[in-house]
């Protein structure tokens, strides 16, 4: 975890540093999601219709992957951030000047639903 130590960037950026002392010592939000399969079959005129539906994280949760030591959850827009990262709030006008912290891949994947026919004969 990161803590605020007081200080401010000329910039107006609070700092915020790691707490080496108590590595580890907390966890990020828990993950939670809910999977849905649904199929059905129907034979008809000689042939068998599979019909299927998959919903996978059905209720659409955002699950952080990459995690903001500063909050313990992935990065929204306005969340205070460590020194090294880019702030859009604060941003670096010199170069080098890293992406700011809107990387997709911060959180799992979202709702998907695949819809599926199958015939066997």
């Amino acid at each position: 975890p990161y803590y605020f130590t007081g200080d401010t960037l000329s910039n107006g950026k609070p700092v915020y540093v790691p707490d080496l002392r108590n590595r580890y010592s907390k966890v990020g939000k828990p993950w939670f999601w809910v999977d849905l399969t649904f199929e059905k079959y129907i034979k008809f005129g000689g042939l068998e219709f599979t019909f299927m539906v998959e919903v996978t994280n059905l209720f659409n949760n955002k699950n952080s992957q990459i995690i903001n030591p500063v909050t313990g959850r992935a990065y929204e827009y306005g969340d205070p951030t460590p020194v090294e990262w880019n702030d859009p709030l604060y941003p670096e006008l010199q170069a080098p000047v890293d992406p700011f912290p809107f990387n997709p891949a911060r959180y799992l994947p979202q709702r998907n639903i695949k819809l599926g026919l199958a015939i066997r004969f």
